[in-house]
C-alpha cells in the first residue's frame, strides 16, 4: 500500500485505469472491492491468478497479496498492575480517541455511557454507520463496519453492533466507563473499569463469525487515520508470519505510524511456540500476555468419595451425584464414529442415547461443544496441556491433568455403577503472578531477529470486562446464560491494556511521537523473572507495563518515519518500493542503509548462528523529557559470565528538555545458553530508564558443495521468502530429518536361490543411503543391518540356519553381488502371534515377537497408576513397575481397548510365541505410506509392492535387537519391518534386471 494519492487524478480512477490494462474496458462494476484513498494509496480486486501476475509486474505496484482472514487474538487488572482507579487524570483525556478494530461493540452497555462527556473533540473527522437500532453517543463517537465478501452468515449483524463479544470486551478494556458490581454470575466482583475511562472510543467493525479480512482491515486503517484518531488497539493477527509490506496489519500501522498515530497489537495466541509471534513490526506494539493475581479451580467429586481438582471458570450449581460414562465407550457409531474419535467428544461423535444425562469423560481438552450437543450434562477432560488459564464452558465442566485423569479413567472403567458431581469453581489469588501464559506467542521476531518482540507483556488472563447479552459466554450456540460482563483470556485482552496505558500517556503529552509513546511503555516497564519464564524476554520483552511511572520515563528513544526507512532499507526494500510506500524521495544507498543495531529501539538484540565469539555494537539516541538538567549514569545489570557489554559514554548530562544525546552499547564475548540477558539502565537519581538486552543463538549454517550448493540456515518463513526471491536460488525448504522406513521374502515372490544369473552380475553396484553397515556379517564375506539389514538384500552368500533366537529358521539369501521405483511395503507368509494370559484364566492374542521366556506369573500394573512424580525422562515410577508387567495405553487406541482384570494383586504371563502362516499375503501393510502424488495426482505412486514385513536379514553387532542400550540381546539376524524393507527387496530385483540389461 502505497503513500496517499495526490494531485488532480482521484485515486478511484487512477485504480479503474491501472485495471483497464489488465482486464480492457470491459472490467466488471463488481471486481473493484475497495480503493483506499483517504490515508494511503491501494485498492481491494477480484483477480484470477494470470491477472494477478500481470498487474505485479505493473510500474507502482508496491506488493499483491490475497485478501486472507486474521483471527481474533482473545477487572482487578488494571489494579493489579499499579494503577488505581484514583490515579492523576488530566483534563484532555478526554480528547483521546481510541480506534478499536474488532467485532464492533455493544452501545447500550454500562461501560459506554456518556454521562458528563461532551461533544467530541473538533479535530473528529469520522461518522457514525448505524441503522435504526445503533447508535452513538458522546463516549462512542464513531462507529463504522466492512465487509470486502459481501456475504453475511445468520447471526452475523449488519452493523457495527457486536454480535461476537470481543470488540465490547476489548474496548471497554482499553476505556470503559466505571461499572460498579460488576461480575460473571458473582465471579470477579467488582467495579469494571478501562485504562482512560474518559477517553473517546471509535469502533471500526472488521471482523465478522468467520474472521477478520485483510481488506477490511486496511479499509479500517485507512478510515480511522483519516478520522483523527489517537491511538488504534487491534486485537488481530494471522496464523503465520509474513513480511512487512505482505501483512495488512503491519502496513496499515505503517501508515498510522506516518500520521503520528500508534498501534497497539496482540502477540498472538500460539505460544509456547518458537517465532509464534505474527504481530512483529518495529512501528507497532507488540503485547504479550501475563496472569493476574486471580484463578480459578473446579473439583470433580467421585461416586467413590475422591475428589479431584481441575480448572474452569464453572458457573453453574452442583445438582447431586450423575452417571459417569468415558467417550471412548459411547461412540456415535451411525454417525460414522469410532471409539478412536469419541475419545476425544468432538462434535457429532457421541452417541447422544449413550451419554443423555450423564458426566462425560474427554481425552483432550476442548470448548465442550461435543458433550453439550450429545445431551450430557456435564464434562472432565483430562490431558498434559498447561492449565495456567480457565474458560466458561457450555455445561459444567473441570480440566484436569494426564495423571489425575488416568485416575479417574480407572475409575470409571473398573466400576458398574460410576457417578460423578462437577462442583461450582472457586476463585482463588495466585501467589505466582505475574508470569506470561503459555498460550502468548513467543519470539524471536520472524523477519528481523535482531528487533525485540514481543515488546512488553500486559495483563490477558481470567480478564473481567463488557460483553454483548446475546452472545454466549463460552461461545457455543446453545450456551443461554446471558450476562453483561465476562472473563475472558488471551493477548487480545492484553492488548487493550497496553492500547489504554499509551492513550493516558497520550493525554499527559499528546505531542509524542509513537515512538516515543512506545519508549515510554518499554523504559518504565516491570521487570519480569526469567525463571518463571524461560523463554524470557522472548516470552514479555521488555516486560509487563507500568502506566503509572510510564508518564515520566525520563529518556525516550524516539524514531520517526525516515528511522524506519532506513532500517528498512538495510533490511534489503529497494528505493523504488520504499517510495511508493512512503511517498517522499528516499534513495536507498550505502549512505543511508541503517543496519537493524543503528535503528532507535528501546530494546537491543542481538542475535548468533554459533556459540563462538558474537559481537555487536547500537548506535541510540535519547532525548531528555524528564528534568531540564540532569545527568544519567550507565549501568549494565545481570550481564552472564563470558559477554562483555559496554556502554560509551557512560554519562550522559543534559541541559534542556527536548535535547538529543548518543551513545554506544558494544556487546562482545561468548555465550553458554541459547539466550542470556541483561539490562542497561539510565538512571538520574529520579528516574530508571531500563532497556533489555538480549543475546540469542539461533542459526546453524552449512553448505554442500559436491552435488550441490545450498544454503541451510534455521530460518523462518520472512527469510524463505527473501531467499527465494534471489538470483541463483532455486529452492528453499527446510533442513528436515528423513526417517528410516523400516526375508522367506524373496521365495515368496517366487525368485529361489537357484535362479538364472549372469556373468556381469558382480559389476552391478547398489549405493546404499541408509544407517552403515556391519561389515563383518557373514552375508557380507567377498567370497561374494537397517543398512546392514537392507544391505544383505543385494549381495547373495546364502547363510544356513538364520535365526532371530530361533525364528524363521531358514536360509537367508542377498539377491546380487556386490554392487527408483517408489514402493509399498507388503505382507509375506508368516505372521508371529503373541497371547497374554491373565491371572483369572483369560487369555488374549496380540501380536509381537517376543523372544523371551517367562518364568510363571507375574504381577501387572497399569501405566496411569505407576507415574514417576519426581520427573526426570522416564514418566512410569521404578520403585512401582519393578518386577511388575507394565500396561501401557496405545497412542492410536488410545483406552478404547482396555483391560478391564486390574485389581489388588492383578498377574499375568506371556506364553511362548507361536510363528504361523498367514493365508491373507500378501496384502499391502496398514503403516505403508499411500498415494495420491502430493505434487503431480495424475502421476500414479506407489509404483509397486514388494515385502516389508516380518523381513529377516543381517543385523549389527553394534545395535541390540530393539535398538535400546538396556536390550542386552545382540544377534546377527533381526526381523524388522517396514518400507524399509520393501525397498531392497525391489532393488535387488532392479539390480538383477541391470546385469541382464546393462545398457
Amino acid at each position: 500500500m502505497g503513500d496517499k494519492p495526490s494531485g488532480d487524478i482521484s485515486a478511484v480512477t487512477a485504480h479503474t485505469n491501472m485495471l483497464q490494462q489488465v482486464f480492457g474496458s470491459n472490467i466488471a462494476s463488481d471486481s473493484l472491492l475497495y480503493s483506499y484513498k483517504r490515508s494511503f494509496n491501494g485498492f481491494v480486486v477480484k483477480l484470477t491468478e494470470e491477472e494477478m501476475k500481470e498487474l505485479e509486474g505493473m510500474d507502482g505496484v508496491v506488493s499483491i497479496f490475497p485478501n486472507e482472514k486474521k483471527k481474533l487474538h482473545t477487572t482487578r487488572s488494571w489494579d493489579f498492575i499499579g494503577f488505581p482507579q484514583q490515579v492523576n487524570r488530566t483534563s484532555v483525556e478526554s480528547d483521546v480517541i481510541i480506534a478499536v478494530l474488532d467485532t464492533g461493540i455493544w452501545p447500550e452497555s454500562d461501560s459506554f455511557k456518556d454521562k458528563g462527556f461532551g461533544p467530541p473533540p473538533s479535530k473528529w473527522k469520522g461518522i457514525c454507520q448505524g441503522l435504526s437500532n445503533f447508535t452513538c453517543n458522546n463516549k462512542i463517537i464513531g462507529a463504522r463496519y466492512y465487509r470486502s465478501y459481501g456475504e453475511f452468515s445468520p447471526e452475523d449483524l449488519q452493523t457495527p453492533r457486536d454480535s461476537e463479544g470481543h470488540g465490547t470486551h476489548t474496548a471497554s478494556t482499553a476505556a470503559g466507563g466505571l461499572v460498579s458490581m460488576a461480575s460473571l454470575l458473582g465471579f470477579g466482583l467488582g467495579t469494571a473499569r478501562g485504562g482512560v475511562p474518559s477517553a473517546r472510543i471509535a469502533v471500526y467493525k472488521i471482523c465478522w463469525s468467520d474472521g477478520c479480512a485483510d481488506a477490511d482491515i486496511l479499509a479500517a486503517f485507512d478510515d480511522a487515520i483519516a478520522d483523527g484518531v489517537d491511538i488504534i488497539s487491534l486485537s488481530v493477527g494471522g496464523s503465520t508470519p509474513k513480511n512487512y509490506f505482505a501483512d495488512s496489519i503491519a502496513i496499515g500501522a505503517f501508515h498510522a505510524m506516518k500520521n503520528g498515530i500508534l498501534t497497539s497489537t496482540s502477540a498472538g495466541n500460539d505460544g509456547p511456540n518458537f517465532a509464534s509471534i505474527t504481530n512483529f513490526s518495529p512501528w507497532s506494539l507488540s503485547v504479550a500476555a501475563s496472569t493476574i493475581d486471580r484463578k480459578f479451580f473446579t473439583k470433580v467429586q467421585l461416586g467413590d468419595s475422591k475428589v479431584y481438582e481441575g480448572i474452569s471458570i464453572n458457573t453453574f450449581e452442583p445438582n447431586g451425584m450423575y452417571p459417569f460414562i468415558y467417550g471412548g465407550d459411547a461412540p456415535n457409531i451411525t454417525g460414522g464414529f469410532s471409539a478412536n474419535t469419541s475419545r476425544f467428544c468432538t462434535r457429532n461423535s457421541l452417541d447422544p442415547n449413550l451419554v443423555k444425562g450423564k458426566i462425560v469423560l474427554c481425552d483432550i481438552f476442548s470448548n465442550g461443544t461435543g458433550a453439550f450437543l450429545a445431551g450430557a450434562v456435564g464434562t472432565v477432560m483430562a490431558d498434559r496441556g498447561a492449565k495456567d488459564s480457565a474458560w466458561p464452558f457450555p455445561l459444567p465442566a473441570s480440566y484436569l491433568g494426564a495423571q489425575d485423569g488416568s485416575s479417574i479413567a480407572y475409575y470409571v472403567t473398573s466400576t458398574s455403577n460410576p457417578t460423578a458431581s462437577i462442583l461450582k469453581s472457586t476463585e482463588v489469588n495466585d501467589t505466582l503472578a505475574p508470569f506470561i501464559v503459555s498460550f502468548s506467542s513467543r519470539g524471536p521476531n520472524p523477519a528481523t531477529l535482531d528487533i525485540l518482540k514481543p515488546d512488553l507483556a500486559a495483563p490477558g488472563v481470567h480478564i473481567l470486562a463488557a460483553w454483548p447479552p446475546i452472545s454466549p459466554i463460552s461461545g457455543v450456540q446453545g450456551d443461554t446464560r446471558a450476562v453483561l460482563y465476562t472473563m475472558q483470556s488471551g493477548t487480545s485482552m492484553a492488548c487493550p491494556h497496553a492500547t489504554g496505558a499509551a492513550a493516558y500517556i497520550k493525554s499527559f503529552h499528546p505531542t509524542w511521537s509513537p515512538a516515543a509513546i512506545k519508549s515510554a511503555l518499554m523504559t518504565t516497564a516491570l521487570p519480569m523473572s526469567a525463571e518463571k519464564n524461560p523463554d524470557a524476554e522472548f516470552a514479555y520483552g521488555a516486560g509487563q507495563i507500568d502506566p503509572l511511572k510510564s508518564v515520566n520515563p525520563g529518556l525516550v528513544y524516539d524514531a520517526d518515519k525516515i528511522d524506519y526507512v532506513k532500517f528498512l532499507c538495510g533490511q534489503g526494500y529497494t528505493t523504488q518500493t520504499l517510495q511508493l510506500v512512503t511517498g517522499d524521495n528516499s534513495v536507498c544507498s550505502e549512505a543511508t542503509n541503517g543496519t537493524v543495531w543503528d535503528l532507535n529501539y528501546p530494546s537491543f538484540a542481538l542475535s548468533s548462528s554459533t556459540f563462538e565469539s558474537i559481537t555487536g555494537v547500537f548506535t541510540r539516541t535519547v532525548t531528555n523529557v524528564g528534568s531540564p538538567v540532569s545527568t544519567y549514569k550507565a549501568t549494565v545489570t545481570g550481564a552472564p559470565i563470558g559477554l562483555q557489554i559496554q556502554v560509551v559514554p557512560d554519562i550522559l548530562s543534559f541541559t534542556s528538555l527536548g535535547q538529543k544525546l548518543s551513545f554506544v552499547l558494544k556487546v562482545e564475548g561468548k555465550v553458554g545458553d541459547n539466550i542470556v540477558s541483561a539490562s542497561l539502565v539510565w538512571d538520574d537519581g529520579v528516574h530508571q530508564v531500563r532497556s533489555p538486552i538480549v543475546v540469542s543463538i539461533l542459526c546453524t549454517w552449512g553448505t554442500f558443495q559436491r552435488v550441490m550448493c545450498r544454503l541451510q540456515p534455521f530460518i523462518l518463513t520472512c527469510y524463505i521468502k527473501c531467499l527465494t526471491a534471489m538470483d541463483g536460488v532455486v529452492t528453499v525448504f527446510p533442513n528436515g530429518k528423513k526417517k528410516l522406513l523400516t526375508t522367506r521374502s524373496w521365495d515368496f515372490m517366487g525368485f529361489p536361490q537357484e535362479v538364472k544369473r549372469t556373468a556381469t552380475e558382480s559389476d552391478i553396484i547398489i549405493g546404499m543411503l541408509d544407517s552403515g553397515i556391519w561389515p563383518l556379517v557373514s552375508v557380507m564375506k567377498d567370497s561374494v543391518l537397517h543398512q546392514a539389514n537392507g544391505r544383505v538384500l543385494v549381495k547373495p552368500h546364502p547363510i544356513s540356519l538364520a535365526t532371530i533366537k530361533s525364528l524363521e529358521l531358514n536360509t537367508t539369501e542377498g539377491q546380487l553381488e556386490e554392487g527408483f521405483p517408489l514402493l509399498a511395503s507388503q505382507c509375506t507368509r508368516y505372521v508371529c502371534q503373541m497371547v497374554v494370559k491373565l491371572g483369572n484364566n483369560k487369555v488374549y492374542e496380540g501380536v509381537s515377537i517376543n523372544t523371551f521366556e517367562m518364568k510363571g506369573m507375574y504381577p501387572i500394573i497399569y501405566g496411569g497408576d505407576a507415574t514417576n512424580t519426581t520427573g526426570g525422562y522416564n514418566s512410569s515410577s521404578s520403585s512401582l513397575v519393578n518386577g511388575k508387567i507394565l500396561f501401557c495405553d496405545s497412542d492410536t487406541d488410545g483406552w478404547e481397548q482396555r483391560i478391564l482384570y486390574f485389581k489388588m494383586n492383578a498377574t499375568m504371563i506371556f506364553p511362548p510365541i507361536v510363528e504361523v502362516e498367514d493365508k491373507l499375503a500378501p496384502f499391502v501393510a496398514s503403516f505403508s505410506s499411500r498415494g495420491p502424488n502430493p505434487v503431480t495426482s495424475d502421476i500414479l505412486k506407489p509404483d509397486l509392492t514388494a515385502p516389508g514385513v516380518d523381513i529377516v536379514a543381517a543385523w549389527t553387532k553394534a545395535s541390540t535387537v530393539t535398538g535400546y542400550d538396556w536390550d542386552t540381546r545382540v544377534v546377527p539376524y533381526n526381523i524388522v519391518s517396514g518400507p524399509s524393507m520393501a525397498c531392497p527387496n525391489a532393488s535387488g530385483a532392479a539390480a538383477y534386471v541391470k546385469s541382464f540389461h546393462p545398457t
